[in-house]
C-alpha cells in the first residue's frame, strides 16, 4: 500500500489515477473494503461510495472497474449492485495482472 500512498491525501483518498496496472488494482482492493457484504447497493450510492475515496469525481471509471474485476456484481438493469467479493492484490493479479 506504501506505493500507492503518493497518489493518496492524508483522508485516504485517491488524487490522481495511476498509469501502471498494479497500483489500479491495489486501489481496487483498497476500495473493495468499503462497501459491506451482503447490502444491496444502488447505483448512486456506489457513486457516493467511490466519491468519498477520490477526489477529483470520476466514479464511473472505477465502478466500471469494480464489475468488470468481479468484485461488484449488478444486475441486468444496472439498478443493484453488490460485493461479489474481496480479493487481494495476488488473486487481482493472477486473474487480471
Amino acid at each position: 500500500m506504501k506505493d500507492l500512498q503518493r497518489f493518496m491525501d492524508e483522508q485516504g483518498r485517491l488524487t490522481s489515477c495511476p498509469a501502471k496496472r498494479k497500483l489500479k488494482l491495489k486501489f481496487l482492493v483498497y476500495l473493495s473494503q468499503k462497501f459491506s457484504k451482503d447490502v444491496i447497493y444502488t447505483e448512486k450510492q456506489i457513486n457516493q461510495i467511490i466519491d468519498q475515496w477520490h477526489t477529483y469525481g470520476d466514479p464511473v471509471t472505477w465502478r466500471r472497474e469494480l464489475v468488470d474485476h468481479k468484485i461488484l456484481s449488478r444486475d441486468d438493469y444496472g439498478r443493484e449492485y453488490k460485493l461479489a467479493s474481496l480479493p487481494t492484490l495476488d488473486e487481482l493479479l493472477a486473474m487480471w495482472g
